[in-house]
């Protein structure tokens, strides 16, 4: 028998189906098996399950929900995808906290919607309450990597570091060849200041078989970027791209182009800035940081070509528009446009400060 599928938006998880535990047979002292069950094989159902929720496709959702309640009253997994898509479709947070809540009298050991009731929690500021449920979620199931992660992420927020990092440090047991939980171990290392323990974790990390070097290099190098290390960082990254095929992601090119600016390696940065740039030309942040570097390297007319890209993602970045002020004041000598940017800039982050 299949749960509700859960989606963790707030960390980019993809939606999947669980499989319920056997002894929930014996929980339902209301409900028959068949009841809880026949919904599993429904095509209207399978095909809810197979809609994202950050999709546009909310309305064939809700048709489908409607469909579903009516063949299938009072059905727990039924009830967690209303919950699921009041929370993520609606955005409301108190429906899809009742909804959950009756979704879980009904399958109290499913950990999936225990995991979904405590991100409702937490988007609602309820951090110890979501910690609670994720514990539960745990306990439940201690496979899942992402339970970990988000179990360490509640510690994380309460500022609880120690107790988070316990949690990552036990997903990394589970799931030693899995990047992700080395990266939030990293992050819990370095809100406790421990460049020991870190160093320690990623010299055991390196040597894992299957563990993706290239992802764990770009991890520890953000940990030294939090720590302001920016040499160290640098080493990583660079170790991390020079193999044939770098496993980098737009944001690892991004940081690593900091750290190189950091210790006055302008070109390099440059260079690896205009990576970012190429992988995800939505950032505005990645051209206002190609920006700044060129504006080091007294490079004008990539600073006006730059802010114009960060402009066109985002029209009203206001660091954007001082750059194009820069770039037209010394770079073109162009002392009326750049008189025009700068006043924008201004009333741009004038007006966010409201």
């Amino acid at each position: 028998m299949k749960s509700s599928r859960i989606i963790f938006a707030e960390i980019f998880l993809s939606k999947r189906l669980s499989f319920l535990k056997f002894f929930l047979l014996f929980v339902f002292k209301f409900f028959s098996f068949g009841t809880f069950s026949s919904q599993q094989k429904d095509p209207d159902y399978i095909k809810l399950t197979k809609i994202s929720y950050t999709t546009v496709d909310i309305n064939e959702a809700y048709r489908l929900l409607t469909v579903l309640e009516k063949k299938y009253p009072e059905n727990g997994y039924i009830l967690a995808e209303r919950g699921g898509w009041q929370m993520y479709g609606d955005n409301d947070v108190n429906a899809a906290l009742i909804t959950l809540s009756k979704a879980i009298k009904l399958l109290p050991n499913d950990d999936n919607i225990l995991t979904l009731r405590g991100v409702a929690f937490y988007r609602k500021g309820l951090v110890e309450k979501a910690l609670e449920d994720q514990k539960a979620a745990l306990m439940i199931n201690p496979e899942p990597i992402q339970f970990y992660i988000k179990l360490g992420g509640y510690h994380y927020a309460l500022g609880d570091y120690d107790s988070a990092l316990s949690v990552f440090l036990k997903g990394v047991e589970k799931h030693p060849s899995q990047a992700e939980m080395y990266k939030e171990a990293f992050a819990a290392y370095a809100k406790l200041n421990n460049v020991n323990g870190a160093k320690d974790l990623f010299n055991r990390g390196i040597l894992v078989k299957n563990l993706d070097a290239g992802f764990l290099r770009c991890y520890f190098g953000n940990f030294y970027m939090r720590l302001q290390m920016y040499k160290e960082a640098s080493e990583q990254y660079q170790l991390a791209y020079d193999v044939p095929e770098p496993h980098m992601y737009a944001d690892d090119y991004n940081s690593a182009a900091i750290s190189f600016m950091k210790i006055g390696n302008l070109n390099k940065a440059l260079s690896l800035i205009s990576i970012a740039c190429d992988k995800d030309p939505s950032k505005p942040e990645y051209f206002t940081n190609k920006a700044d570097i060129a504006m080091n390297l007294k490079d004008y007319e990539t600073v006006i070509a730059s802010a114009t890209k960060a402009i066109a993602a985002d029209e009203n970045n206001a660091l954007a528009h001082m750059y194009m002020a820069i770039g037209y004041k010394w770079g073109r000598n162009d002392s009326a446009k750049a008189e025009w940017y700068e006043n924008k800039a201004n009333a741009l982050d004038a007006a966010s400060k409201k």
